[in-house]
């Protein structure tokens, strides 16, 4: 069983913070111990916490936070086109269709008659119908625009999907993190999830549970503890109430 360690009416955030980090068994014993420590958060140790009704909860969350990590907000629409817009085939096709598109206006405006007979499309004196311009525009600028406008649509579809994907990924992570785990409040074992734990709630972790917040070992039996995820290490720690008792 594990309680969350949180402040207490005489205990500082800066001194929690000192606990956490040193994760030193000395420090709780200046404290006074894990029982001081669990009464000062209205628990028990046996029996978890003693104000159970959703009114002591409720002013427990306000008071101390909720156990959810807050995440980022998902990257916007635009932010995942311009990324989307940074492949190397894509820049290479904008640069060719914009010096497409330059050399295509040029020719036609300075060479117009010549390597381009007919009129260009700004042409300000075209008239529907007139005869001058009957035999249509210059459109050596149009290629280049094509490509140009086939790129945007490429990292408009990209960004759209990612974007989809992003969102799909993110409300199966919530359900995946919002897991179930038994706590002991009143003297009874409750089921609820990982997120309406409560400061001084009596966690009971069973063979294979994840552990659901910081804090202290009140009792076990050969417990270990796979820290990979933040140690690197692949071999079990064993923990304990005396020595390396502080669960993260």
């Amino acid at each position: 069983s594990i309680g969350p360690i949180c402040t207490m009416a005489h205990l500082s955030l800066e001194k929690l913070v000192e606990l956490m980090e040193a994760k030193d068994r000395k420090l709780v014993d200046e404290l006074g111990g894990i029982a001081v420590i669990a009464a000062g958060l209205g628990s028990d140790t046996e029996k978890g916490l003693i104000g159970i009704s959703e009114l002591d909860l409720d002013q427990r969350r306000q008071k101390y936070g909720v156990n959810k990590m807050e995440r980022k907000p998902p990257p916007s629409i635009f932010e995942l086109f311009l990324d989307a817009m940074k492949d190397t085939t894509i820049i290479v096709l904008l640069i060719a269709a914009i010096i497409s598109i330059i050399i295509g206006a040029v020719s036609c405006s300075i060479h117009l008659g010549k390597t381009c007979p007919r009129q260009p499309l700004w042409d300000i004196g075209y008239t529907p119908g007139n005869e001058k311009h009957s035999e249509g525009v210059c459109l050596e600028w149009a290629e280049g625009l094509a490509v140009f406008l086939a790129c945007l649509i490429v990292g408009t579809i990209t960004a759209l999907n990612n974007y989809k994907k992003e969102l799909q990924f993110r409300a199966l992570q919530a359900k995946q993190d919002d897991s179930l785990t038994t706590v002991w409040r009143a003297g009874n074992a409750c089921q609820v999830s990982i997120n309406d734990i409560c400061v001084g709630d009596v966690v009971q972790l069973d063979t294979g549970s994840k552990i659901p917040a910081d804090g202290i070992i009140i009792k076990s039996t050969d417990l270990k503890v796979d820290e990979s995820s933040l140690t690197g290490e692949s071999v079990p720690v064993s923990k304990n109430a005396e020595e390396k008792m502080f669960m993260l």
